[in-house]
């Protein structure tokens, strides 16, 4: 939860913080609070600050942070000659607008603000410090509130996780399912996103001759062991996972050579660990054969669902071009082909 209590004068230039979350969201005095959020957003703060009114919860203005890009929500009251500045996370207050008891401690807290606002000219110092004091009572509520909302988030992960777990791997082979190999990939991502990746599509040619012929009892022990061998491709930190009946892919990340040697580094690691024979089973040796599409994190995209559709389009190159090969995205194909789609989409 990201939250902020400070004052700050007419100008809004920050004189006494008294909330901070993290703490080094404000850490320091006698500058202008509207720094922490887009240059683009500045103006709009100082224009609200100077033109104040009480507002209710339905109504807070939005701000974005700017190291953290995130939106925040903000309440500002006058207190004499200075103004106080209340702030949460927009998804902590879209989970208080969902839960009645933490709405109702907002609510109660904006209130209090606007009150200040309005009467707390008129107050002595005594009167002004307890006014003060039941603001901070209430945001300390409202934190307490959240961390047991936390709390019990957390159990109910704890109660999900055998359902997640199902969910992340495939029942037939075992490798990331169709249903989280995305969030996989973005996790891997995300531990070094400044790194280039490459994505591999592979499609397993004439499957379905396979079943039709042996039967769909053989075809799974045809896919087990295919996602056997699959597992056994010695990339460190790769993503391997099974999209669909016979289409399957790996990710890997952290790519330091040139690209297209890279990527034809990985057909031969498909060659030497997944085509080097036959798939033994109990129906007999049934040969093999893989079509491929490769694209580049970070050079063709950084969009993940734009990665797998480029490296499928690759992959479709590949099959059209004879199967058992692979291709590379190229983007002028790409578009050329989708024009062509689309111009004969109109003609229908």
């Amino acid at each position: 939860m990201i939250s902020l209590l400070v004052y700050t004068d007419t100008d809004g230039i920050i004189n006494e913080i008294r909330l901070s979350e993290p703490p080094y969201l404000i850490s320091r005095l006698n500058v202008p609070l509207s720094g922490i959020f887009n240059d683009a957003e500045k103006e709009r703060f100082n224009d609200i600050l100077t033109g104040i009114r009480g507002t209710n919860i339905e109504d807070l203005p939005i701000f974005t942070l700017k190291d953290k890009g995130l939106p925040i929500r903000l309440h500002i009251s006058a207190v004499g000659k200075r103004k106080i500045v209340f702030g949460i996370d927009d998804d902590s207050f879209l989970q208080i607008s969902e839960n009645t008891t933490m709405k109702r401690l907002l609510r109660d807290l904006v209130s209090a603000f606007n009150i200040s606002s309005g009467e707390i000219q008129m107050l002595d110092k005594d009167m002004v410090q307890m006014n003060f004091e039941q603001i901070q009572m209430l945001n300390n509520r409202l934190v307490n509130t959240e961390r047991v909302l936390q709390r019990e988030r957390a159990k109910l992960q704890v109660l999900n996780k055998e359902l997640n777990n199902r969910l992340v791997k495939d029942a037939l082979t075992g490798l990331v399912s169709r249903y989280q190999y995305r969030a996989e990939i973005e996790h891997t991502i995300a531990s070094a996103p400044n790194e280039r990746g490459i994505f591999v599509f592979i499609d397993i040619d004439d499957f379905k001759k396979v079943n039709d012929t042996h039967g769909h009892q053989i075809g799974d022990m045809y896919l087990i062991e295919f996602a056997n061998r699959l597992q056994a491709i010695p990339i460190e930190g790769s993503v391997k996972m099974r999209i669909s009946g016979d289409e399957f892919g790996f990710f890997a990340h952290r790519i330091t050579g040139d690209v297209k040697d890279e990527m034809a580094h990985m057909w031969e690691l498909i060659r030497s660990h997944i085509l080097f024979g036959p798939i033994k089973t109990e129906g007999g040796d049934i040969p093999l054969s893989v079509s491929a599409g490769m694209a580049c994190y970070g050079e063709d995209t950084t969009d993940i669902y734009d990665l797998i559709e480029y490296a499928d389009f690759a992959m479709y190159i590949a099959k059209r071009s004879g199967k058992n090969q692979y291709a590379v995205f190229d983007l002028e194909d790409y578009e050329k082909t989708k024009e062509e789609k689309n111009q004969a989409l109109g003609r229908i």
